[in-house]
């Protein structure tokens, strides 16, 4: 959102002039760590844990993982909600939501064109850039993410 971590306004002008990045606003994502107050994301596009996969000699698509995923989390969901655990039931208070570029027939996996509605840090903190471009939702970091978020107030 800043410069305290990089560079960030310097590494945008360099995409926007030297690169001539023309229709999107120069995105720049950095780590964090997940907090009450922040909002996170994971991309299976970029994925950090490869070793051990059952899948990664033959990788399901982007779309079905999140499916199964999806459908995990209801199940730990639903069983964390039956066990009387102050510690384990703030697990409840966690939102989760999937993002693809492709459409999902299902209805369950959000167009990633919907990422800046959902977080406005990407509009927000790209202000100087919006003119008349976009959020680029095709990136490949989109394509296949989750939006992790404690939304206890």
């Amino acid at each position: 959102m800043d410069d305290t971590a990089l560079p960030i306004k310097l590494i945008q002008k360099i995409y926007l002039e030297d690169y001539n990045l023309k229709n999107y606003i120069p995105t720049i994502m950095q780590p964090a760590k997940f907090t009450k107050d922040t909002k996170v994301y994971y991309s299976l596009s970029f994925p950090t844990l490869f070793d051990n996969s059952p899948y990664f000699k033959n990788p399901p698509s982007i779309i079905e993982d999140q499916r199964e995923i999806q459908k995990l989390l209801n199940i730990l969901m639903r069983t964390i909600s039956k066990i009387e655990d102050p510690n384990v039931n703030s697990l409840e208070n966690i939102k989760f939501e999937f993002f693809h570029s492709s459409h999902d027939p299902f209805g369950k996996i959000l167009s990633s064109k919907m990422i800046s509605q959902y977080d406005d840090r990407f509009l927000i903190g790209n202000k100087d850039y919006i003119n008349n471009n976009l959020f680029c939702s095709s990136s490949s970091f989109f394509n296949g993410c989750i939006s992790i978020e404690n939304c206890k107030n």
